[in-house]
This record gives C-alpha cells, sequence and structure tokens, in this order.
C-alpha cells in the first residue's frame, strides 16, 4: 500500500481474551485514527513491541475515534476483547509510508 492509502482492518469473530494486531506489514507505517467495537462490548488497549507489553486503556463504550496512534510493523496497537463474549473488531486509519 501506498502513502496515503487506506488501514482498514475488520477482523473475523474475536473470542473472550484474544487479540487483534493493528500490525502493519514490514516496511509501511500507519496512523489508526478509529476502533470499532460492538456498544457495550469491553475491550483493552495495548502498544505492543512483540515483547513488552504496555496497557494504555480500557474501555465498555463503542470503541475510540479520533485517534492517532502511530504504529509499524516493531511497535504496534493490540486489541484485546474482554467482552466475555466472541465480538467483530474494526479498525481504520492511513498509510503513511
Amino acid at each position: 500500500m501506498a502513502a496515503g492509502d487506506a488501514y482498514v482492518v475488520l477482523s473475523a469473530t474475536v473470542t473472550n481474551g484474544s487479540f487483534v494486531d493493528l500490525q502493519p506489514s514490514a516496511g509501511t507505517e500507519v496512523v489508526v485514527h478509529n476502533i470499532y467495537m460492538p456498544e457495550g462490548a469491553a475491550y483493552e488497549l495495548y502498544w505492543y513491541d512483540g515483547t513488552n507489553t504496555l496497557k494504555i486503556d480500557h474501555d465498555a463504550a463503542v470503541g475510540r475515534t479520533n485517534m492517532q496512534f502511530h504504529c509499524t510493523n516493531g511497535k504496534w496497537i493490540r486489541i484485546k476483547n474482554t467482552s466475555g463474549a466472541s465480538q467483530n473488531i474494526g479498525a481504520d486509519g492511513m498509510f503513511t509510508k
């Protein structure tokens, strides 16, 4: 993908306790703008480098909008489903490199 192209992720069903990784392919970078969760579904956000995990947010609303999470292949955002049930999870943003 080229800089300026849309970055769009829509997971298949994610079981409770599992993650969706917003990790672009090697050599690309993205800015994540929105994370989509079903209304009332609990989730946690983590900053991750493949080894180290930093919990940065949690909620049980409808997701996050108007964010500026910069993700590379080596450092990215993970979304953990903590709702107690399987959920579909989505995200979008823009390729910057």
